[in-house]
């Protein structure tokens, strides 16, 4: 494994990119969207300022290679940003996040098969894992449409302080063997 940090990634529709300053004004505009929000334990931002200091928090401001935070990009708008946390020379954990007027169309999907590609071929990791909160079916549903199979249910697994709630989460993952097996069967 070599970590290589947010490399520019293009996928049929999107590209994949590091987050700078301009983007902060697109991303604020649907991340003070509490559909957003709803299975996160953050709240809807308040500001643009917020919004900064969130994706100062997710990027490190990309001071090291061992980041993986992109924006999601479709023509000139930043429509989501896309990560992955905890990356060892094993695996790492994927998360994303649309704006709602984006959701239902694929972005997602393409962004985490991409983000997958480069994990598993240029960065060399051997396992992309991911959870859910059972109440963001959704987001099973790109789970499942990247590959990923489900590996298991754990009640309350996460505490959302934000909401003042536990959410029960739903657990998936994929090999690198099995992502090449599930893209050569699809050629």
């Amino acid at each position: 494994m070599t970590h290589l940090g947010t490399q520019v990634i293009h996928t049929e529709r999107l590209i994949l990119r590091k987050i700078t300053g301009d983007d902060l004004e697109m991303i604020y505009s649907w991340m003070s969207d509490p559909e957003i929000t709803k299975y996160e334990d953050w709240i809807p931002h308040d500001n643009v300022n917020y919004t900064r200091g969130f994706i100062s928090w997710l990027t490190g401001d990309y001071e090291t290679e061992k980041t993986y935070c992109w924006g999601v990009q479709l023509g000139d708008e930043i429509i989501g940003v896309a990560m992955m946390a905890d990356v060892n020379e094993w695996s790492g954990s994927i998360a994303y996040y649309i704006k709602k007027d984006c959701w239902s169309k694929g972005y997602a999907t393409e962004a985490v098969l991409g983000i997958m590609n480069y994990m598993f071929f240029e960065v060399g990791i051997e396992r992309v894992v991911a959870k859910h909160s059972i109440k963001n079916t959704a987001s099973g549903k790109v789970l499942k449409k990247a590959g990923m199979s489900y590996r298991g249910h754990v009640k309350e697994f996460e505490y959302y302080s934000s909401k003042s709630e536990w959410h029960d989460c739903d657990f998936y993952a994929i090999t690198k063997a099995q992502y090449i097996h599930t893209k050569q069967s699809k050629q």
